[in-house]
């Protein structure tokens, strides 16, 4: 039988609905534009598991050597040259680094131990207690430093491990697969173990990088959204659309419509709750209420324009409705065109503030929303 092809981000996505993990919550935590590029896929080795996993192998350490193309995930460059260029114990860098850990992973690889109890494998009660299915994200951390191999230079982790992380690495056994991937825009690693009996039912490829290259139909999906999003503009500021504003509540997303072509679901926002939006904010910029455009010959009113802060493309990604008031903002012109094709540090400043401003009421309306998702979704990494 031939074995399905996939990366590392398929693999993780299979392995956590497999487990009972919520498929919207998994797309979510791993979207690709989340994470820097470089990633690690290690299949673990006696070298890299705890004692109680290798009971009378010779090997001693326990650490976990990360390959060169991951340091960065760890130390800067600057942080790198000035241990090769003193690469003594006391310049090793030793500090901290944070993680994140699926909480439903840590619980079944725990379970998974308890099963395959050997010579090799002994009983070991882990320090805390983990829930199976839960779309839970638990925060964790271990040491990194730098180490001097022979003539080279390596980068270690997992020398002296929280608790959370110890249970982490208890549950992981000679064979299974370490996923690790940094995130874009903080000094925090997001970590899963895959049992080695599900691995080998696939090909594992790009083992150490993302591919974020667009294919030519996501950019013509891209720009079918953006012709779209200016005839929302102006269908949002006519006449003759009546104004909603959405009540402060959950609400069951739109089913979207067909394109025949992909025939994938491509969702709309609609102009009236648009319209809602602009009268919400009384036609003020919410970037600068100092803003002006100019006098909107339909409304009477300064020209301002609708944008959903999660973008109405990622409607798919959750079973509650985006298109509500909640995540509309209301723009000028300007900062409109600002917010989608502004330098990265203007629009990270822009969905920051907005970020904070809403994301009490969108979690009231059953939307989770965290600045990392946001920036993601506007490929900022």
């Amino acid at each position: 039988m031939t074995k399905q092809t996939v990366t590392p981000i398929d693999l993780a996505q299979k392995y956590l609905l497999k487990i009972g993990l919520d498929p919207l919550f998994v797309q979510r935590a791993l979207l690709p534009s989340l994470f820097d590029e470089n990633i690690l896929c290690k299949k673990m080795t006696t070298d890299n598991i705890v004692p109680k996993n290798k009971v009378g192998n010779k090997f001693t350490q326990t650490h976990i050597y990360l390959n060169s193309g991951f340091w960065n995930a760890c130390f800067s460059p600057t942080e790198e040259a000035a241990y090769r260029a003193n690469p003594i114990p006391s310049n090793n860098q030793n500090s901290r680094q944070n993680l994140i850990l699926f909480e439903s992973n840590i619980c079944e690889m725990l379970q998974r131990r308890n099963k395959k109890l050997s010579a090799s494998v002994v009983v070991k009660s882990p320090v805390g207690t983990y829930v199976p299915k839960t779309n839970t994200l638990l925060p964790a951390s271990t040491t990194k430093l730098f180490n001097t191999q022979g003539k080279g230079v390596q980068v270690h982790i997992g020398i002296e491990d929280d608790d959370t992380f110890k249970d982490f690495r208890l549950g992981i056994l000679l064979g299974d697969f370490l996923l690790m991937f940094k995130y874009a825009n903080k000094d925090c690693i997001l970590a899963l173990s895959i049992p080695s009996e599900f691995c080998t039912r696939y090909n594992i490829t790009g083992l150490s990088k993302i591919n974020r290259k667009k294919t030519a139909k996501a950019s013509a999906e891209s720009k079918q959204y953006e012709q779209k999003d200016a005839e929302y503009s102006t269908n949002s500021n006519s006449k003759n659309i009546k104004s909603e504003v959405t009540p402060l509540e959950p609400a069951p997303a739109s089913s979207g419509s067909k394109r025949s072509a992909s025939n994938k679901t491509k969702y709309h926002g609609k102009p009236s709750r648009g319209k809602g939006a602009l009268e919400k904010a009384k036609y003020s910029c919410e970037s600068d209420p100092s803003h002006s455009s100019f006098i909107s010959d339909k409304t009477g009113k300064n020209y301002m324009e609708p944008h959903h802060l999660i973008p109405i493309s990622n409607q798919g990604l959750y079973s509650n409705d985006i298109d509500i008031t909640s995540n509309l903002i209301c723009l000028c012109p300007t900062c409109h065109k600002k917010i989608h094709y502004g330098i990265k540090a203007d629009v990270k400043s822009m969905l920051q503030a907005f970020c904070a401003a809403r994301q009490k009421d969108l979690k009231t309306c059953g939307i989770e929303i965290d600045i990392d998702t946001l920036f993601a979704y506007y490929d900022i990494y």
